[in-house]
């Protein structure tokens, strides 16, 4: 479905959610205080985001819904993700060619609990484009963490869920350093894992160094620029990563829905201004 771009006429457009067979307009969307996605953060979640109007590798994104959601045993059966997406879509089409590109958040809870079938909502929402140019032009200020992942006998590292509070902690370690600086989070062996809101390699003698895919979600824009890496024969490999690598690091990249393809840098680093791989790596993106 293609987007326009935006059209004074269609400001006043309502934004409509979806929760489980409803349509409403997003700020009326609401889950019980009884949810156990509330009391106890059993939330499956999926962001994505267009380009040009399109969604970006929009099956892929479903596909790893579906896991997390089988994972965390909520009950899909019978819904038919890809209908209700073009559906919320056709009915958005005014709001959406005023907003240009935008985001695009899926959400499923276990409600009360099994065996009742899973709550379901999907919504969308305005990217922040002069936020997202002001990151890959000047980079993201980025302070290592003493926060750990928890380990995968928690739960897999492979599904996207909402319980973040060490995302949380992590982020809030770096503010207190710089203000809007994201943190990162280590393994349990001290190396690096990644950030909040995106996936973390670094470029070391040319070739980009990323921690083990088993060690952290599977980021779907990494997947994308890993493949046209290995097309125009850019080196890429996976091994741990201690944080002093990162001082010397040629680049530090990081991979996410929202921004795309970006550049970390410490909190007490200046701004390069010149990241030639990041550039690079943006042409994988539409």
């Amino acid at each position: 479905m293609a987007v326009n771009k935006p059209d004074s006429d269609a400001l006043s457009a309502t934004n409509l959610g979806y929760l489980n067979g409803q349509w409403r307009a997003a700020e009326q969307l609401q889950v019980s205080i009884a949810d156990l996605g509330f009391v106890q953060a059993v939330t499956a979640v999926e962001r994505l985001r267009s380009y040009a109007g399109q969604l970006f590798e929009r099956q892929t994104h479903l596909e790893r819904f579906r896991q997390s959601a089988a994972v965390l045993q909520l009950n899909l059966a019978g819904i038919d993700l890809d209908r209700l997406l073009d559906e919320l879509l056709q009915r958005n089409a005014a709001w959406l060619a005023a907003a240009g590109e935008f985001g695009l958040t899926l959400f499923a809870t276990p409600g009360s609990g099994p065996p009742s079938p899973a709550n379901l909502g999907m919504v969308c929402s305005r990217l922040d484009l002069p936020q997202i140019r002001q990151r890959q032009q000047f980079g993201q200020p980025i302070v290592v963490s003493d926060v750990q992942q928890p380990p995968p006998q928690c739960w897999p590292r492979q599904i996207k869920v909402r319980c973040r509070l060490h995302y949380y902690l992590a982020d809030r370690a770096a503010a207190a350093y710089c203000p809007g600086a994201l943190g990162v989070l280590l393994d349990q062996d001290g190396t690096l894992t990644e950030t909040s809101v995106a996936n973390l390699a670094i470029v070391r003698d040319g070739a980009i160094v990323s921690p083990p895919p088993e060690r952290v979600l599977p980021g779907i824009t990494q997947r994308v620029v890993e493949a046209y890496a290995r097309r125009e024969q850019i080196p890429w490999r996976h091994e741990p990563l201690p944080p002093e690598c990162l001082r010397d690091a040629e680049e530090i990249l990081l991979f996410g829905t929202t921004t795309g393809v970006w550049n970390g840098r410490l909190v007490d680093a200046p701004v390069a201004g010149h990241w030639p791989m990041s550039a690079e790596l943006r042409k994988a993106l539409p």
